[in-house]
């Protein structure tokens, strides 16, 4: 009997390579509670802060770094940066200077022009004063500069706070909670902000708070909210959950997960998805990146039956559809014997990163980020 095109098919389509291979340049340490972002544009994946590894006295790192995606090289930032004074794109006045070491500041890119940007808000400033920030800090990786933006007069600054949720949509910053301070029993602020990003960039001009500290809503006064991405061209920000205390595990399910509509700055919950039993509620952290028009993939560390934390992924097909597919690559991970900590996608490609459990590291001691799993999407769907 002759193949069938759906059989053909069927067998063309290899499995998915789970192959380890090193990282070049150089090597970011795997610090926690680091913050991470992509840039769909370039396909460069930024890492900027956290702890480092073993440090016990809990003090932030500024370390700022990129990978292109396309040669899988990590550069390192943190002392090319230089600080522009004052919210003039390429001014004159610029002095080599590290980002502030902020731990929990929140953190997103917004595409200007030919440009992106990539903003910081708020966290636990160890340099300067050492309590919470209201500071917005915007950078410019590709011209390597950095700058304090300046807002209006008559505008008061936003309460001080750690662990934010920051999102870009349609030139506007949208920031979601965060908490008072660094203590036992976590205090959340229960308000959103919402800031006029001011174009053009170049020029003495000073941004405008849109909205300072609203109240949230009695639909999601009790929420906690970890991770936002915005979605359907920004028409929607998807806001997913956030840790109520330190200690305490993120629950994925469906009513704590929600959509917030720019248009009209309400809030409404995303419904039970078909699937949502798939969410699980032992998250001890998780990314989450857009994926396509239609759907977000959420790769969260999940306790695996032998013990150890392992990355499980998700694909949600955003509303209308609202479905949730586990795409079960837990046991394929646990296999590869390697500690994986970063997740992004670019394309159809899925990166994992982290490093290898070799004893011997002579080139970079320490706790790198020196290994990559690549896995193509099309294999896992």
């Amino acid at each position: 009997m002759p193949k069938t095109q759906t059989s053909a098919a069927s067998k063309a389509r290899k499995k998915p390579a789970w192959i380890p291979k090193k990282l070049g340049g150089e090597y970011p340490q795997l610090t926690s509670l680091n913050k991470t972002l992509q840039d769909p544009r370039t396909g460069k994946f930024y890492i900027y802060g956290g702890l480092a590894p073993g440090d016990t006295r809990n003090l932030p790192k500024p370390d700022f770094y990129v990978c292109d995606t396309k040669d899988m090289k990590f550069t390192d930032l943190t002392d090319s940066l230089t600080y522009t004074p004052r919210s003039v794109l390429g001014s004159e006045l610029r002095v080599k200077k590290r980002l502030p070491a902020l731990l929990g500041a929140g953190i997103s890119l917004m595409e200007v022009g030919s440009c992106s940007l990539i903003f910081l808000f708020g966290g636990h400033n160890a340099d300067e004063d050492n309590k919470p920030s209201s500071t917005l800090i915007a950078i410019d990786p590709e011209r390597k500069e950095w700058w304090i933006v300046e807002f209006e007069d008559e505008f008061p600054s936003p309460v001080p706070r750690i662990n934010p949720v920051l999102v870009a949509a349609n030139q506007k910053l949208y920031i979601f909670g965060g908490i008072k301070q660094f203590e036992a029993n976590w205090a959340h602020h229960k308000t959103y902000s919402i800031v006029d990003v001011e174009l053009p960039l170049a020029g003495p001009n000073r941004w405008k708070w849109a909205a300072l500290d609203i109240p949230y809503p009695r639909i999601v006064k009790n929420q906690i909210f970890g991770y936002a991405l915005s979605v359907h061209d920004g028409m929607m920000i998807l806001l997913l959950p956030g840790r109520k205390t330190r200690k305490a595990k993120l629950d994925f399910q469906f009513k704590t997960m929600f959509y917030f509509l720019p248009s009209s700055n309400n809030f409404f919950l995303m419904g039970k998805p078909k699937g949502y039993k798939a969410l699980s509620d032992c998250v001890h952290w998780y990314g989450a990146r857009n994926f396509d028009p239609l759907s977000v993939l959420l790769c969260a560390w999940i306790p695996h039956s032998r013990g150890y934390l392992v990355p499980e992924l998700w694909q949600y097909s955003i509303f209308p559809d609202n479905k949730v597919v586990c795409l079960g690559v837990g046991q394929k991970v646990f296999d590869l014997d390697i500690d994986l900590r970063h997740f992004t996608v670019v394309g159809d490609k899925m990166f994992l990163m982290g490093q290898t459990n070799e004893d011997n590291k002579d080139d970079y001691p320490g706790t790198m980020c020196d290994t990559y799993v690549e896995v193509s999407m099309a294999s896992l769907l």
